[in-house]
């Protein structure tokens, strides 16, 4: 099942995701270029941290890549989301990094409560 999932989820992220960077850089090639070599390594780091915020490894191996390609086209829609408001990339990477940081600091709280449900 993991197999199956990790190939869907690599398909979806390299195929079907939008370049989040294509509203900040002035070109459609330098984006396009910047995605390739710096990008998707930043992305595919902050979608490895937010996973782990939710995710023990080795629990469920198909469960950790979905939720690993959830978060990256989470991130990619989010940065994309924020790079149509703010065009200046120094603001709009600020601003996102503090949502991302909430965001963690809320999944990570999250997962360490317990909740007891009573009939």
């Amino acid at each position: 099942m993991y197999g199956i999932v990790s190939i869907l989820g690599s398909i979806l992220r390299q195929v079907y995701l939008p370049n989040p960077f294509v509203n900040i850089f002035a070109t459609q090639g330098i984006a396009d270029l910047f995605n390739l070599i710096v990008g998707g390594a930043i992305i595919g780091g902050l979608s490895y941290f937010l996973t782990g915020c939710v995710y023990e490894r080795g629990e469920a191996p198909a469960v950790g890549s979905f939720l690993y390609t959830f978060n990256y086209a989470l991130i990619t829609f989010s940065f994309y989301g924020v790079s149509l408001i703010i065009k200046d990339i120094i603001i709009a990477t600020i601003v996102y990094m503090i949502l991302y940081i909430i965001t963690c600091i809320f999944l990570s709280n999250l997962k360490n409560k317990q909740y007891k449900f009573r009939y």
